[in-house]
């Protein structure tokens, strides 16, 4: 013959148990780093690698065309040798700039 008090209280233990371990699953899943917001950190740091790119070829362009105005801090000699860096200089930042939008659109900065 059944117990159906028993079985009763078996049910509810097992009721129990499942909402535990659901609870627990979903505090789990809640502190789990998620793929998007790894995905912003590196963006993010890619991103500012690019701007110190950025930073230090211009420090090393302005560096020389203080270098070519008499001060000398630089390597640059001449008006050629001043062009070039600035050339290359605006060259680097438009590569960096473009790399800097196209990490952002990867990582979903910006997005809501």
């Amino acid at each position: 013959m059944c117990d159906v008090k028993n079985m009763d209280e078996k049910i509810d233990n097992l009721k129990s148990k499942d909402e535990i371990c659901s609870n627990n699953l979903r505090e789990a899943r809640d502190k789990m780093v998620k793929l998007s917001e790894v995905k912003i950190s590196i963006s993010t740091a890619i991103a500012a690698a690019f701007g110190f790119i950025i930073a230090l070829i211009w420090k090393e362009i302005i560096v020389g065309l203080f270098a070519l105005a008499g001060l000398t801090i630089n390597d640059i000699t001449d008006v050629t040798g001043a062009v070039i860096a600035i050339i290359s200089g605006i060259i680097i930042t438009l590569v960096c700039v473009f790399g800097i939008l196209y990490i952002s659109k990867w990582g979903g900065i910006g997005q809501k």
